[in-house]
């Protein structure tokens, strides 16, 4: 039951994880919850790994955004999930939206511009 939750976080491989973000976006009719992709550049074991802070943006994200869309969190941006793909595969910022202007980022405090998503379904 989707009322019970703030919103759904999948932890993703980057490889393909802008074409699962695309798909799932056009699945889901009516979203009224986030739905939020992440995954990282580097594995959790590695020092100097993305992946905790991925995680950690995308619970913040779907915790406490009103967001009713699925999205990208990746290093601190928010990305329509329809609207961004890997650029990279091997610097930390590895996604990004040519065609689409980011939703916000996820610093020490979620900022989303509320004219660039979509509005929640009536």
């Amino acid at each position: 039951n989707m009322d019970e939750y703030h919103g759904i976080v999948i932890a993703h491989g980057t490889d393909t994880m802008a074409w699962s973000a695309s798909a799932l976006s056009f699945s889901l009719e009516n979203l009224r919850k986030p739905v939020v992709f992440t995954g990282a550049q580097l594995p959790l074991e590695i020092i100097r790994s993305d992946a905790l802070t991925n995680l950690i943006d995308s619970c913040i994200v779907a915790a406490y955004s009103d967001v009713p869309e699925v999205m990208v969190v990746f290093d601190s941006n928010v990305f329509r999930g329809n609207r961004c793909t890997k650029s990279s595969c091997f610097g930390i910022n590895g996604f990004s939206s040519y065609n689409y202007p980011r939703l916000g980022n996820a610093g020490t405090k979620v900022v989303v511009n509320p004219r660039r998503h979509l509005p929640m379904p009536t």
